[in-house]
Parts: C-alpha cells; structure tokens; sequence
C-alpha cells in the first residue's frame, strides 16, 4: 500500500504532501493536501497496469501456486 504523510512546513506556512517519502506537492491548507493525496493514491489504485506489471504479476501468482502443490 501506499504511505500518505502531510507535515506543516512552519517557514513557507503551508503543507507538504509526501507520498512512500516522496515529496509530491505543497498545498495551502491540510484539507486540501489530503484530498491531493487521496486523489493521487486513488488515480495510482486505478489505473491499468502495464504489461511489465501484469506479468509480474502472473509470475508471482505461478510462484506462490507452485509452493503450495503436493509434492
């Protein structure tokens, strides 16, 4: 999953939005920097997966069900 953190920058007196540690964007208010975060991990959870992504995918599903054959 995705790690969402908003930390109040005291010096430019406005949010700063980080996404697994990444700095993403500022925004003016805490509100509005979690609805960004929100929407971003929304737009990330939604979003068709590439082939590199489908075929990992599918290689880690063969793994796992080859693990748990009878042997």
């Amino acid at each position: 999953m995705y790690r969402k953190m908003i930390v109040y920058d005291r010096t430019a007196q406005d949010f700063l939005c980080y996404l697994d540690g990444e700095l993403r964007d500022r925004k003016p208010t805490y509100v509005e920097a979690e609805q960004y975060l929100n929407k971003l991990v929304y737009t990330l959870l939604t979003r068709p997966a590439t082939e590199t992504e489908r075929q990992a995918a599918i290689d880690i599903s063969k793994r796992l069900s080859d693990k748990h054959q009878p042997t």
